[in-house]
């Protein structure tokens, strides 16, 4: 019985998947009579409108037929329990679902620039990147499992499909906005951990239990029994969530926002920055704060960093940040160059997003948002408090403005700025910006080098399904295409900026030397997994004569050694690794972080010798 029912909504539904075949046979037809652009439309909206509608479509329809010929009493006549037909019919329609998403992806094998634009295409998540692929497979889950699961209230079937919709934007809204007031207690709740599977779970569950113990030909009753059963399956879905992310969001002892200057290292933990100084191998407290990740910037002596302040006014507590000053050596001088909460300030409401401390550590750079307005603002200020100069971003494009780098041209002051998957060059005299690079792949691999005069990037042509690295000499403008490949991606400068390493191939390390204009490479023994990151995982030591990367091999890790030449010329075993390692060069030493058990470790490279150097 189970069998028929099965091949039942196979037999009703299969018009679906012939629309889904018909419009893939389409796209291959465009993408081959070479209508790039077209195909990319056509692709779009296959993706974002057809996958969502198809699962609405689907499983709104899920009790259709029975609703439509008064099935119930011969649905119920064979001796199966209720639970099991609920079932049998959400895993047939979710199989029909699902084989249109696998033809989809045996469609794309045909076409890899719409693969290339689905692997680059990602969404931020607390576990790293989320592809375009399972963003938007995840969204028609969860709408296909709510309108299946209220798809026996209702005999017209665009009632719950349009209810699922309404469902779906009034819960993510308010989801968002309990979110905000989590983050008032909890500042560092970045998500409602399990929000995402548990609501649909939510309306899993009162559909069965509403399917088991109601009448389903007295339709009222049955709404108002689902009604009560849903809400208190969300508010238990709620409480779990919340939960989940209190206890997630509590402040941990984590060494984060490692940075090198000078052959010293300077990080940040909860209790503050610190720096690490290699000739005396000591620690020293540089900062006190209460953030878990506090944003600082390193030049010449000093630190620009973001303070977290926390104070009591009135009955309630107010949170926010200002911009700090002082000096990493000799007696600390701490200077407030912005306080945010000063009535008398220019600053006054203010948000701080962003700071960047010139490399001679003479200026500092910062931008900020004022509370109700969209325009940010750029400010520079000597270190000393003096001189504070401002220039309203009033471009398009600086929803995300981040401050990457400072060069002078011309004995003009210049910033080099990303917005919106654009790199850009910012003249603070005339406050005239020009675009460098118009589209970016992966925005977070922004690698200026250490001299501050080229730009690496990786650059994909939709028309081809290589990618480029390329350098951008960011005084004259000139392009130089270093490697074409696959995969090619997180990108790391030498100390000099004579050499850039990267990765040309998911278990291949790429070279190149800007002196020779030579790529080397460099075989892995763990394929680098295409969610994580490299840029920590690889570095240089020894004045650049010796190159340093974590390595798997078969179970334990290995920092292994090469020479000048790229030649192995040992291996290092890494002690109680605990998860995951990143790794920095600093001469004749290399430091570790072992994250998950909230360690820095530091191994002289020549006597192989470990010693923790923070806990």
């Amino acid at each position: 019985m189970l069998g028929k029912l099965f091949l039942k909504e196979w037999r009703e539904k299969i018009l679906i998947v012939l629309m889904a075949v018909f419009l893939l046979a389409a796209l291959i037809f465009l993408r081959f009579s070479g209508k790039q652009q077209l195909t990319m439309y056509f692709f779009g909206m296959f993706v974002w409108f057809f996958f969502p509608f198809a699962a609405l479509l689907i499983g709104s329809s899920g009790f259709y037929s029975e609703l439509r010929d008064n099935a119930w009493i011969y649905l119920f006549s064979r001796p199966v329990k209720k639970w099991i037909i609920w079932l049998t019919k959400y895993f047939a329609q979710l199989s029909i679902l699902m084989s249109i998403f696998l033809i989809f992806r045996l469609t794309i094998q045909l076409l890899p620039e719409l693969e290339t634009l689905i692997d680059t295409y990602s969404f931020p998540t607390l576990k790293g990147d989320f592809s375009l692929f399972s963003f938007v497979l995840s969204i028609s889950i969860s709408a296909f499992t709510v309108a299946f699961s209220m798809s026996f209230l209702h005999e017209k079937q665009f009632i719950i499909f349009l209810s699922t919709i309404l469902i779906g934007v009034g819960l993510g809204l308010f989801f968002d906005k309990y979110l905000d007031l989590l983050r008032v207690y909890y500042p560092y709740a970045s998500s409602l951990k399990g929000i995402s599977y548990l609501w649909p779970l939510s309306f899993v569950s009162a559909s069965v239990l509403t399917f088991i113990k109601s009448d389903l030909s007295q339709t009222k009753k049955i709404i108002w029994f689902f009604t009560k059963s849903v809400l208190l399956f969300l508010v238990g879905a709620l409480f779990i969530s919340s939960t989940w992310t209190i206890r997630g969001s509590r402040i941990r002892n984590y060494v984060s926002n490692l940075q090198i200057l000078e052959r010293d290292a300077y990080f940040s933990t909860r209790k503050g920055i610190f720096k690490y100084h290699s000739e005396g191998d000591k620690v020293k407290k540089i900062v006190g704060s209460r953030s878990r990740y506090t944003i600082f910037s390193l030049g010449r002596g000093k630190v620009a960093y973001r303070k977290y302040i926390r104070r009591k006014e009135g009955t309630g507590e107010i949170r926010y940040y200002e911009l700090w000053i002082t000096n990493t050596d000799g007696p600390r001088k701490n200077l407030r160059i912005a306080a945010t909460q000063k009535k008398d300030s220019p600053f006054y409401n203010h948000s701080l997003q962003d700071l960047m401390l010139s490399p001679d550590g003479e200026k500092v750079f910062f931008v900020t948002k004022p509370l109700g307005k969209s325009v940010k603002i750029l400010w520079w200020v000597h270190s000393d408090g003096t001189g504070l100069k401002s220039r309203p971003l009033d471009f398009p494009g600086t929803e995300n403005i981040r401050l990457v780098d400072r060069i002078e041209e011309d004995k003009r002051l210049i910033l080099i700025m990303f917005s919106k998957r654009r790199l850009l060059k910012y003249d603070l005299e005339s406050g005239i910006h020009q675009v460098l690079v118009d589209y970016i792949q992966r925005p977070y691999s922004i690698k200026i080098s250490p001299k501050h005069d080229f730009y690496a990037f990786s650059f994909f042509n939709r028309k081809e399904p290589e990618g480029t690295l390329v350098l951008l000499d960011l005084k004259t403008l000139e392009r130089r295409e270093i490697y074409k490949g696959d995969l090619i991606r997180d990108f790391k400068w030498s100390k000099n900026g004579d050499k850039i390493t990267f990765l040309i191939e998911k278990n291949k390390l790429g070279v190149y030397s800007l002196l020779d204009n030579k790529t080397r490479e460099i075989h892995l023994y763990e394929p680098v997994d295409q969610a994580a990151s490299l840029e920590h995982k690889v570095d240089w030591t020894f004045d650049d004569k010796k190159l340093v990367y974590i390595d798997k091999i078969r179970e334990a890790f290995y920092i292994r050694v090469f020479g000048r030449n790229l030649k192995e010329e040992k291996r290092i075993e890494i002690p109680d690794p605990g998860g995951f390692l990143t790794l920095w060069g600093l001469d004749d030493i290399a430091l570790l972080r072992k994250f998950h058990r909230r360690e820095l470790w530091r191994v002289d490279l020549e006597t192989e010798h470990w010693r923790r150097i923070y806990r």
